[in-house]
């Protein structure tokens, strides 16, 4: 938050607001042993949004060949090139690139939710990408 200017006593309510924070798990009568949380913004919270966005901004330059679009917690990238060999091999690139920045900011790719589509100009061209 110190990076994007966020300073002073507001930098230090946030700071206060998130450090030390614990949680448990509770299923019926029975609840978890508490635990430090060590990473993420409260869930279901007024700022939680807020916090989720400022934490994942850097991701617009986790693969600098790509335009990244962010919609909430959802994320497009966009590929171009006239080969389909080398949109195959961009692809594959920036997916590991992706998700290089995910696991460092310790997040995960959800794969059973990532998908691609290919446009062309031309309707007699056929891409197949192996994703």
């Amino acid at each position: 938050m110190y990076h994007y200017g966020i300073r002073g006593t507001v930098y230090k309510w946030f700071s206060s607001y998130l450090y030390k924070r614990i949680q448990y798990t509770s299923i019926g009568s029975h609840c978890s042993d508490l635990a430090t949380v060590t990473c993420g913004v409260p869930q279901e919270s007024v700022l939680g949004p807020l916090l989720f966005l400022i934490y994942i901004n850097e991701i617009l330059k986790a693969v600098p060949d790509a335009k990244v679009k962010l919609c909430a917690d959802d994320t497009s990238l966009f590929l171009f090139d006239t080969d389909a060999n080398n949109l195959n091999t961009k692809a594959n690139t920036s997916l590991k690139e992706f998700n290089t920045w995910f696991e460092i900011n310790k997040l995960s790719l959800n794969i059973e939710k990532t998908c691609y589509m290919v446009f062309s100009s031309s309707p007699k061209k056929l891409y197949e990408v192996s994703a």
